[in-house]
């Protein structure tokens, strides 16, 4: 989906409601969705000047997060767009790292 990831906390929130009351109609599901949501079997990408990325880290779970170059996009603002988000102040250089690449390498097995 290309949406960025800032829908997500809202989304996981929204389904866990539903969850709370409706929860009789789908007993294959043993914990709310936000569990399943955090526990690796998602990933959402974000893009590089997403406001909201630093809170879905902490949210969501940082390693649920890959990187989007939105390349080709016609408001990508490739080639810089790794520079960007290396460069951002609000991210630590350790979340910059599963960012930008650790997490992908998961995702992908490599």
């Amino acid at each position: 989906m290309k949406a960025g990831c800032g829908w997500v906390p809202y989304w996981m929130e929204r389904l866990d409601e539903h969850f709370e009351f409706l929860q009789p109609t789908v007993p294959w599901l043993t914990k709310p969705p936000s569990e399943y949501m955090k526990s690796g079997q998602m990933f959402c990408a974000f893009e590089m000047d997403e406001k909201m990325l630093p809170y879905v880290a902490e949210f969501v779970g940082a390693e649920r997060l890959v990187f989007a170059t939105d390349y080709n996009h016609s408001d990508s603002r490739f080639p810089h767009t790794v520079e960007e988000v290396r460069g951002r102040k609000d991210l630590s250089d350790a979340l910059k790292t599963k960012l930008m690449g650790e997490n992908a390498a998961k995702l992908y097995n490599l």
